[in-house]
């Protein structure tokens, strides 16, 4: 079962701004996924389909699966405003 977390209004519309302000980027002839924001990354989640194998997953994000997609979640922990990923297609 979930966790439900009780958070004041102003609390998600700080992080729907992020959200609205996190700029993504996926190049195909480089293959790179990269995510930025000028402010912090924490609490953006990506979901990838399962054919994306990403190679190095730095400290501070967390990756969960199901049988379609995998998220990759950007915690507290990763404190960079500028997330660069190297994948490849399976």
């Amino acid at each position: 079962m979930g966790i439900i977390h009780i958070k004041p209004m102003s609390y998600y519309a700080q992080f729907i701004l992020r959200f609205l302000n996190t700029k993504y980027d996926i190049n195909f002839s480089d293959d790179k996924i990269t995510l930025s924001n000028n402010e912090k990354l924490s609490g953006i989640a990506l979901a990838l389909p399962k054919n994306y194998i990403i190679k190095d997953i730095p400290s501070g994000i967390i990756l969960n699966d199901d049988k379609d997609y995998q998220y990759l979640i950007i915690t507290d922990k990763y404190k960079d405003k500028k997330l660069s990923l190297s994948f490849y297609l399976k």
